[in-house]
């Protein structure tokens, strides 16, 4: 009904950049059914094509989102290819293939570096605090920090909200202690903090 409306609007929006509507349109004929003509695939497809497709794939087919993704790694298509990680990030979070996840994080960090890695973490922690899975959301900000990834205020607010609602002293106690020592702003955190102790 309504939701399957919603989505095709949302789908349609982000797309919606300049040159991004074209490129919709030209990825379009790629595929049958939700899965990928690979026959169809030109020689000069640029990057950006590739996104497009995996982002296509990503918000309706999580296996052929996995199948095309290892075919962008044979075609070489992911060196400092951020985006198309964060995707495929999105995907195994929400199967919780922690173990491959974490490979991949591991593989991007050592292949760029980590400024831009607080947007992957924060990919993964947004799917699983959504879930409402501190467990895993707290895991995912540990190997974060053990990785030497700041984050930013984003990620403090995330994972205060998931804390706020379950109630987990220690581990916003944790994120909030981190977030002084970066010397991140996040008000959310401090009302997050007042409701849990209160």
């Amino acid at each position: 009904g309504n939701r399957g409306i919603k989505k095709d609007v949302a789908r349609k929006l982000t797309f919606r950049r300049g040159e991004s509507n074209d490129l919709d349109l030209e990825i379009e004929g790629l595929f049958v059914n939700n899965y990928v003509n690979y026959s169809a695939l030109k020689q000069g497809l640029s990057l950006d094509h590739y996104n497009a497709i995996l982002k296509h794939l990503e918000s309706c087919n999580d296996t052929n989102a996995l199948k095309f993704f290892d075919w962008m790694r044979c075609k070489r298509k992911l060196e400092a290819n951020t985006g198309a990680y964060s995707l495929i990030l999105r995907v195994l979070a929400r199967r919780e293939e922690c173990d491959r996840a974490e490979d991949l994080i591991k593989e991007l960090c050592g292949s760029q570096s980590l400024q831009k890695s607080f947007q992957v973490f924060n990919t993964v922690i947004y799917a699983c605090s959504k879930k409402g899975n501190v467990k895993l959301t707290s895991k995912w900000f540990h190997m974060m920090l053990e990785l030497g990834v700041r984050p930013n205020v984003a990620t403090i607010g995330m994972l205060m909200g998931l804390y706020q609602k379950n109630w987990n002293v220690d581990e916003a106690e944790f994120a909030f202690s981190h977030m002084r020592k970066f010397g991140i702003v996040c008000e959310s955190a401090y009302s997050a903090m007042i409701t849990i102790y209160t």
